[in-house]
C-alpha cells in the first residue's frame, strides 16, 4: 500500500470522484456561430447571474467574483472514448493492492480534466468571454496542462457546449456581436490578498496562502495538490507525500475545514522567514504541547508551497 502505484492509483479515484462529467448533447455548428456572435442587452447582474448557473449546472465545482466580472471552475473529469492505457500492473509480484487477486492485471489510464474562466465583459451589450484549459494526469502522477499542439480535440467541443448553455439562458437578450473585437487575451486587475491579511509574513508567503485558501473553500482536491509540497507532512511519524495527504482529505471531511480554520487563525514566521506557520498561536518550540492542527509552508525551488499540515493527535 506505500508504493507509489498505489499513491497515485488513489489519486486518480478520489479526483474522479470530485464531479460527474458535463451532461447535455453536442452543440450544432449553427448554435455555436449564434452564441459566438451575441452580445446581451441587459443588465449586468442578469448576465452573470445567467451565466453562473448555466456554467454550475456542468462544472459545479467553482469560485465567482461578480464585482470583478469572472467565474472560475475547478478542475473537472472528463470521460473521454478510448482513453489510453498506459501500462499493465501485474499483481502479485511485491505488494498487492487491496481487493486485487494475486496474479490479476490492473490496467491503468490515462485521466483526463477540463476547468473555465468566464468573463462577462462590457458595458452594454454585455459580452461573455470563455477561457478553457485540459489537462491529464498519468498513473501516479499530478495534473499536467494541456496546451499547442498537445490541447485535445474534445476541448472546443466542451467550451462550445458551455458557451451555447449560457446563451440559451440569455437568447431573449441577444444581439448581434463581431467576436474579433474580443480576439485580444482578456486583462483583469486580480484583487490582490490584502496586505497584513494573514499577520507579518512574507508577500509571497500570503500569495499563496491565499491560493490554499480559496482552493480548501470549494473543496478543490487538484488545485490543492499543486500547491503542496512532494514530501508533505501529512501525519507525524508517517511517510511524507502530498498524495497520501490528499487521500487523507478525501477520507475525512473535517479535515479540510480544520485547514481552513488553522489559516483563518492568522500566520507566524519563523526560521528568519525560511517557515511560515499557521494558526498564530502554533508555535514549533513548543509544537509537542500544541494540541489543535496547523499548517506549514516554505520555499520549494523558489517558489512557496504548503509543507505540512498535521497535529499531535
Amino acid at each position: 500500500m506505500g508504493t507509489t502505484t498505489w499513491k497515485g492509483c488513489a489519486l486518480l479515484a478520489l479526483l474522479v470522484a470530485l464531479a460527474a462529467p458535463a451532461p447535455g448533447c453536442a452543440a450544432t455548428a449553427k448554435e455555436v456561430k449564434t452564441a459566438r456572435t451575441s452580445a446581451y442587452d441587459t443588465e449586468f447582474a442578469n448576465v452573470f447571474s445567467q451565466t453562473l448557473i448555466a456554467v454550475r449546472e456542468r462544472y459545479p465545482k467553482l469560485i465567482e467574483n461578480p464585482s470583478a466580472g469572472w467565474i472560475k471552475t475547478s478542475w473537472h473529469p472528463v470521460r473521454v472514448a478510448g482513453q489510453r492505457q498506459r501500462s499493465q500492473v501485474p499483481q502479485g509480484q511485491g505488494q498487492v493492492r487491496p481487493g486485487i487477486a494475486s496474479g490479476q492485471n490492473t490496467a491503468q489510464y490515462t485521466s483526463y480534466f477540463v476547468r473555465f474562466r468566464i468573463y462577462v465583459l462590457g458595458g452594454k451589450p454585455w459580452r461573455v468571454r470563455i477561457e478553457s484549459e485540459a489537462s491529464e494526469i498519468e498513473p501516479g502522477g499530478v495534473p499536467a496542462p494541456l496546451r499547442g499542439a498537445e490541447t485535445p480535440g474534445w476541448l472546443q467541443g466542451r467550451t462550445d457546449a458551455l458557451r451555447v448553455a449560457i446563451h440559451d439562458r440569455l437568447e431573449r437578450h441577444a444581439v448581434k456581436y463581431n467576436p474579433r473585437r474580443d480576439s485580444a487575451p482578456v486583462k483583469t486587475v486580480e484583487k490582490k490578498p490584502e496586505k497584513g491579511r494573514f499577520g507579518d509574513i512574507p508577500a509571497g508567503a500570503e500569495a499563496h496562502i491565499d491560493e490554499v485558501l480559496a482552493a480548501a473553500l470549494v473543496n478543490d482536491l487538484g488545485s490543492l495538490r499543486l500547491l503542496m509540497a512532494e514530501d508533505f507532512v501529512w501525519s507525524l511519524g508517517a511517510e511524507p507525500s502530498a498524495d497520501q495527504a490528499l487521500v487523507m482529505f478525501q477520507a475525512d471531511d473535517s479535515r479540510m475545514s480544520l485547514l481552513i480554520s488553522a489559516i483563518k487563525g492568522g500566520c507566524n514566521v519563523f526560521d528568519d522567514g525560511a517557515r511560515v506557520a499557521c494558526p498564530a498561536d502554533y508555535d514549533p518550540a513548543t509544537a509537542q504541547a500544541y494540541t489543535g492542527y496547523w499548517v506549514e509552508f516554505a520555499p520549494v525551488d523558489s517558489a512557496w508551497k504548503m509543507t505540512a499540515f498535521t497535529s499531535n493527535q
